[in-house]
């Protein structure tokens, strides 16, 4: 059996916000998903949370400094494309990868 593919998302999917949200909808997001994903509140999978709230606290502490949330979104989309063509040509050297963005 393989391992699980690992997904590498977005972070305004991951805060669940527009790439216009402002830093009130941002930090409103954050903290309504940090209650969510909090592992001491997940106890029926404390793994799937821990990732989870480590996902959402790396994409709050890039999103919530303008000048790396400026840079972020500059650059995603030729980002997105570099990847999306490199995985696609390394897809038989890099199986357990999955790209959503």
């Amino acid at each position: 059996m393989s391992a699980p593919k690992k997904v590498i998302r977005c972070h305004y999917e991951v805060l669940e916000i527009t790439r216009t949200a402002n830093a009130e909808e941002i930090r409103s997001s954050y903290k309504q998903l940090a209650r969510k994903w909090h592992p001491d509140k997940n106890l029926d999978d404390p793994a799937l949370a821990a990732e989870r709230f480590k996902e959402v606290q790396q994409a709050y502490e890039l999103l919530s400094d303008p000048n790396e949330r400026s840079w972020y979104t500059s650059l995603q989309l030729i980002v997105n494309i570099f990847i999306r063509s490199f995985l696609i040509s390394h897809e038989t050297f890099l199986p357990n990868y999955k790209i959503n963005l």
